[in-house]
């Protein structure tokens, strides 16, 4: 078991099969996981799981409440909230601006299972205990 086994990842994507693999990955690596379809659901969850959230896996590209725009909402809740951000367009201002928070790492899609797991363990000592 891993040491942030009391912390949840939460996984925010539109798209259902990415959102579904990315939380099986997560699983079976041993993470609690909550997986939401927007940036909505998203700040709505944070805000329900308080303490227990300790890391995002967020799309950057979604409709209505984009990543850029979920992220700022989650570090309001949450500040330092240690978040891997995706997407399928190469980096974009908007990822480099949220970089160099020191909060977040960024994979671009598709990325591999070593690739998520390397994110996500880069990330975990930012996590809030």
């Amino acid at each position: 078991m891993n040491a942030t086994a009391d912390k949840m990842i939460m996984v925010v994507d539109d798209d259902d099969s990415v959102r579904l693999v990315i939380r099986r990955i997560l699983e079976l690596a041993g993470f609690s996981v909550l997986a939401v379809a927007s940036g909505r659901m998203a700040v709505e969850q944070a805000k329900r799981l308080g303490e227990k959230l300790g890391l995002v896996v967020l799309d950057m590209v979604m409709p209505n409440m984009n990543g850029y725009a979920t992220y700022q909402a989650l570090q309001q809740a949450h500040p330092g909230l240690p978040c891997v951000l995706c997407s399928g367009d190469c980096e974009t201002a908007e990822v480099r601006d949220l970089m160099q928070t020191g909060h977040c790492d960024f994979i671009p899609k598709p990325f591999s299972r070593t690739q998520l797991n390397f994110a996500i363990n880069r990330l975990l000592p930012k996590c809030r205990h």
